[in-house]
């Protein structure tokens, strides 16, 4: 969902595998993979330079359900967290987010 790829995406073959492609990106240059819609200035630009929290905070919890993302796409089934653990942890992201947008 925030890469904007699809597992079978014709971008991996040769044993990379969506998991991988975002594995390997995480943490430094998980922006590089990001799905375009989501436009998260780099740091340095203009928008995180001005204290921007906005952006600081949707940055935060993207990197927080990329995480999350990876943990539930282990290779070992047994490696991965409950899908009530996954509920906790997603709805607790969304109170973090929500929480910083009413601070707006």
């Amino acid at each position: 969902m925030l890469t904007g790829k699809c597992p079978t995406d014709v971008l991996f073959k040769n044993g990379l595998t969506l998991q991988k492609f975002v594995g390997n990106a995480f943490p430094k240059k998980i922006r590089d993979i990001l799905d375009p819609t989501f436009i998260i200035p780099r740091s340095g630009d203009e928008g995180l330079d001005h204290g921007n929290h906005a952006m600081v905070e949707l940055l935060s919890c993207i990197m927080q359900l990329v995480q999350l993302g990876l943990s539930c796409s282990t290779e070992t089934p047994k490696d991965r967290p409950t899908m009530p653990d996954v509920y906790s942890e997603v709805s607790a992201i969304k109170r973090e987010y929500s929480a910083s947008r009413a601070k707006e």
